[in-house]
């Protein structure tokens, strides 16, 4: 109960923030032109496709020219908008000498960071929900699989859910939260850009490390064991290192 009521208490005030809302201004409009161009590319393509199945080429699917690349664009802006709504979580504690009295409350560790991970996950939810709206419109307009929709939505939350273990951790690293957000953004850019050392790379571990390639399968409908699996470990390892970090700023 008291996870919520701190989950309850973080969403509230990311809605009641300046900062929130200009994330989710900013990336609703940014995902409604790439979605457009998105949506525009496919009907001009969608005769050549045709074409192709009855030359013998290979056909390319709706989740290839479509869903995949307007996701690509949407996981790489979320990677630069949300470390600018995590940075605040603990930093803003730390600079108002508040965790202090957090600390001593009866609330434990584990409720405190669950509560506040679950209450921006809520803010990336109602954002993403926001940013979603021309997918149940492609799907009453087209023959489109709404479970493959769905496995879309899934794979950008999960991506998103990565970026706000990170942004939580360097936010209790810090009281300054511009440095809480420089970490982030770099770590998340490093994030990214091990895609491009993937074809450099024999061994696939820094491919595989790359959140944009394991989100690639799920968008696609292709549900692998192997890419839930790093998804959760990744959030699972994230919270707990948060819960570390804020237990030795207690003992310290």
């Amino acid at each position: 109960m008291k996870v919520l009521v701190i989950a309850q208490r973080e969403l509230g005030a990311l809605l009641g923030s300046v900062v929130g809302w200009l994330v989710i201004t900013a990336f609703v409009l940014i995902s409604g032109v790439v979605s457009a161009f998105g949506v525009v590319g496919y009907a001009m393509n969608s005769e050549q496709i045709i074409e192709s199945a009855f030359m013998g080429a290979p056909v390319m699917t709706f989740a290839d020219t479509l869903l995949w690349p307007v996701s690509q664009i949407q996981a790489t802006f979320l990677m630069f908008f949300v470390p600018g709504v995590t940075m605040r979580l603990f930093s803003e504690e730390l600079r108002q000498r508040t965790l202090e009295l957090l600390l001593t409350s009866p609330l434990s560790l584990w409720e405190l960071v669950a509560g506040k991970f679950l209450g921006t996950m809520g803010f990336v939810t109602l954002l993403l929900l926001l940013a979603s709206w021309h997918l149940p419109m492609l799907a009453l307009w087209s023959d489109v699989d709404w479970m493959l929709l769905l496995a879309n939505f899934a794979s950008l939350w999960l991506v998103t859910a990565c970026v706000v273990v990170l942004g939580m951790f360097f936010s209790a690293s810090t009281p300054h939260q511009v440095l809480a957000l420089v970490l982030t953004e770099g770590t998340t850019i490093g994030l990214l850009l091990l895609a491009s050392f993937e074809q450099e790379d024999p061994t696939g571990i820094l491919g595989s490390l790359s959140l944009i390639n394991r989100m690639e399968d799920l968008t696609h409908g292709l549900l692998r064991f192997s890419d839930l699996a790093f998804f959760l470990v990744f959030i699972v390892v994230g919270v707990l290192a948060t819960q570390q970090r804020i237990a030795l700023r207690r003992w310290s």
